[in-house]
C-alpha cells in the first residue's frame, strides 16, 4: 500500500467545467462530456470518451476542476479491483482504476489512461502518470 500518493500538477492541463446542472464528483473520477460543452459526467468502464480527472471535490451544481488527459501530470487515483502495479499501465473499472491487461494480442479495445507510479490494492490511492487516451487490444 502506498503510504501516500504522488502528485505532481505544474504542467498539468487543469479545466475548470461550470454548469447549473453540473453533479457532484470526488477527488479522482474520470469525467466525459455530458450533454453541452460544460457540463460533465463520470465514465463507465473503458469510454472512449473521458477527457480527464477531476482533482478536487465538487459539490453539485458547482464547477469541476479536471487534469484533462494529454497533460504531463500525475494524479491520485483510487486503486479499483485488480489492483495497481508500478510501472503497470492502467485502465478505468467501476470502481477505480487498475492494471491493464497485456497490451496487444487480442481482439478486444482497452482504453489505456496512464501508468502506475506505485503499487497498490482496491480502495488504496496511488500515483497515476495521465495519458492521451491510447487504445490497445486485449485478449478477452
Amino acid at each position: 500500500m502506498a503510504v501516500r500518493a504522488h502528485e505532481r500538477m505544474e504542467h498539468a492541463l487543469v479545466m475548470t467545467f461550470n454548469d447549473a446542472s453540473m453533479p457532484a464528483f470526488s477527488k479522482g473520477d474520470e469525467v466525459k462530456f455530458d450533454s453541452s460543452d460544460t457540463l460533465l459526467a463520470e465514465t463507465t468502464n473503458s469510454d472512449a470518451a473521458a477527457i480527464g480527472i477531476v482533482v478536487q471535490a465538487n459539490a453539485a451544481t458547482r464547477p469541476a476542476s479536471v487534469a484533462m488527459y494529454g497533460s504531463p501530470a500525475v494524479i491520485p487515483v483510487l486503486v479499483g479491483t485488480g489492483g495497481a502495479t508500478r510501472g503497470a499501465f492502467a485502465v478505468k473499472t467501476t470502481d477505480g482504476f487498475t492494471n491493464a491487461a497485456t497490451v496487444g494480442g487480442g481482439t478486444v479495445v482497452q482504453y489505456v489512461r496512464g501508468q502506475f507510479l506505485q503499487s497498490g490494492v482496491v480502495g488504496d490511492t496511488v500515483g497515476m502518470m495521465i495519458g492521451v487516451n491510447p487504445s490497445s487490444v486485449k485478449s478477452s
